[in-house]
Formats: C-alpha cells, sequence, structure tokens
C-alpha cells in the first residue's frame, strides 16, 4: 500500500495521496488495486471522520489509467472478468464510504483514474484538467463500474458519446456535462484550508 499510496488524518480529514513510488506517473494493477481496498477498509473502520481527500502527488496527473502491458497479457475472457470484478469490488467500497470523498483531479485522469473519480462523492479538478475514458481506444470497454456511475452524472447520450468515442473532455467541458463538481486554478486547488493536501511537487 505505501508504494501507492500514503495515508493521513488531520482534525478527522483523512487525505489519501496517490504516489506510486514505480513509476512517473500513478498506473492501476493488481498491487494498486489491493493497495487501494486495504486503504477503503482502513477508512471505513476508521470513527469520527469528516471527509477523505483523495488526491496525486505525481505532477503530471491524477491517474493515468491502467497498466497497458498487463491488458495486452490477458487473453483469456476469464482472466479479464476477474480483473475487472476486482476493481469494481474495490471501487464499490470507496463509493460505499459513509464519510463524503472528495477527489482533487489535475493533469490527465483517465481510464481506471476516472472510475475511481466517480467512485468519489465530489470531483474538484484544476483548468489543466483532461478526463476521459478512452478503454474503447485499446479495444475494450471501462471495466470498473465507470459505465454504471458516468451516466448518473452526465445522462446516458453524453456517457456514450464519451464511452464509445473515447473523447477526452477539458476542465470546462467536464464541469459543463456535470462530471466534476469544480474546476479552478491548480494553485487553489491544493491550497485548502487545513493543509490536507499539498500541491505535487514530483
Amino acid at each position: 500500500m505505501g508504494h501507492f499510496a500514503t495515508l493521513s488524518i488531520d482534525e478527522n480529514i483523512a487525505t489519501v495521496t496517490l504516489d506510486s513510488k514505480d513509476n512517473k506517473v500513478n498506473i492501476l494493477g493488481p498491487d494498486s488495486l489491493t493497495g487501494l481496498d486495504r486503504l477503503a477498509e482502513q477508512l471505513a473502520n476508521t470513527a469520527s471522520l469528516s471527509g477523505v481527500i483523495l488526491c496525486s502527488g505525481k505532477s503530471g496527473g491524477f491517474v493515468a489509467g491502467a497498466d497497458i502491458d498487463l491488458i495486452e497479457e490477458v487473453t483469456d475472457p476469464a482472466i479479464g472478468e476477474e480483473l475487472a470484478t476486482k476493481g469494481q469490488v474495490v471501487f464499490n467500497k470507496w463509493a460505499a464510504l459513509s464519510s463524503p470523498v472528495i477527489a482533487l483531479l489535475h493533469g490527465h485522469c483517465m481510464e481506471g483514474g476516472t472510475e475511481l473519480a466517480l467512485a468519489c462523492d465530489y470531483r474538484l479538478a484544476g483548468l489543466e484538467l483532461k478526463i476521459g475514458l478512452p478503454e474503447v481506444k485499446l479495444g475494450i470497454l471501462p471495466g470498473f463500474g465507470g459505465t454504471q456511475r458516468l451516466p448518473l452524472l452526465v445522462g446516458l447520450e453524453a456517457a456514450l458519446d464519451m464511452i464509445l468515442s473515447g473523447r477526452t473532455l477539458t476542465a470546462d467541458q467536464a464541469l459543463a456535462s456535470g462530471l466534476i463538481d469544480m474546476a479552478t486554478d491548480k494553485e487553489l486547488l491544493f491550497d485548502t484550508p487545513n493543509d490536507c493536501c499539498s500541491t505535487p511537487n514530483n
């Protein structure tokens, strides 16, 4: 867990910072999903939390997506289903947390990263955000629950357009569609009153 994310709690606000030590960007794979699973369980069992902030310690963005090399190695549909199910179980745990979860998004937020953000209660973003579900360009569809959560935010027609085209949205477009709740300067995004999440500087 510590190789992918760190947890700190200050004045009943939990901050989870995604910062893979093994990659220049945050990538979702079996190990990182296991880490997110354990974190969700830890947060669920932490009493008196007022909220959870989920952010990235990478300057380039939130989460770049899934491990493409791993996806290319999957030739057995049963294994693909197993991996997708694991992601769905983990993200469902995040969505079920009783404390509100706020995702702070900046830079690139793609594929599984977008699906993780969708599992949060609120999505605040920097103006430079690029967000999307481009899995169709790899010959697959989002498998971690994004196909179910996205229509609830943006409507079925807009969701189908994103999913079937793999189109990437800017922060302004995401805000207009209802995908994110706020867009602001990156410096203001991370300048929280209680310093729960510092600006990435990797």
